[in-house]
């Protein structure tokens, strides 16, 4: 988390300087974060000690929900730029 944290400060410094568009980093970073809650693996344990396993519960139709939320929503905010 803590490395996270550093690229999110540095990315929004780097934003800073002449020339850089800041609010670009900030639409990575809200995409990149809707897309990995829909998308990264849900962990269910199951199974009794000593044979116990990790199943991945997500859907794939989830991140392909995910996938699809980030490209409409962003499609709808360069659109509305265009126009």
């Amino acid at each position: 988390m803590g490395n996270t944290i550093m690229i999110l400060v540095i990315n929004l410094v780097i934003g800073l300087s002449p020339g850089i568009d800041n609010w670009g980093h900030i639409g990575g970073l809200l995409g990149g974060a809707i897309f990995a809650w829909f998308a990264s693996p849900r962990w269910e344990v199951s199974g009794i000690l000593p044979h116990v396993q990790l199943e991945d519960a997500r859907e794939p139709r989830e991140v392909i929900t995910g996938a699809l939320l980030v490209i409409v929503v962003f499609a709808g905010l360069a659109a509305r730029e265009l126009f």
